[in-house]
């Protein structure tokens, strides 16, 4: 079961403009991360390191392609494929600085930041 909130749209843009994410970089960051949940990781800091993973191995499969249309020099290609490789990689260091707040601060039970 997969709820959301009422204010979801407004909690996507929140996300995005915390983390440096445009709108569907946030969207796609948190549906990973409820997919992590439903496929059994119950604990926020093993689901961030999970998404780190994640979103790094994409962003070298992106890289990978990317070498590949440079040695055969397709300029059209490389063009389409810097961006995904750029997004991937923004979604693996937002996943990784969230990791490092540690369990508390990513359940809500302790502020991100101490006064």
């Amino acid at each position: 079961l997969l709820l959301g909130n009422r204010n979801f749209d407004q909690r996507i843009e929140e996300m995005g403009n915390e983390y440096g994410l445009d709108t569907s970089e946030a969207l796609e960051y948190v549906l990973t991360h409820e997919m992590g949940h439903a496929a059994g990781i119950e604990k926020e800091v093993d689901n961030e390191t999970f998404l780190k993973e994640y979103f790094t191995k994409r962003a070298s499969e992106y890289r990978v392609q990317l070498q590949k249309a440079k040695q055969e020099g397709n300029t059209d290609l490389m063009s389409s494929l810097a961006e995904p490789l750029k997004r991937y990689h923004r979604l693996a260091q937002v996943a990784g600085s969230r990791a490092k707040l540690g369990e508390d601060v990513l359940k809500g039970k302790q502020p991100i930041y101490k006064k």
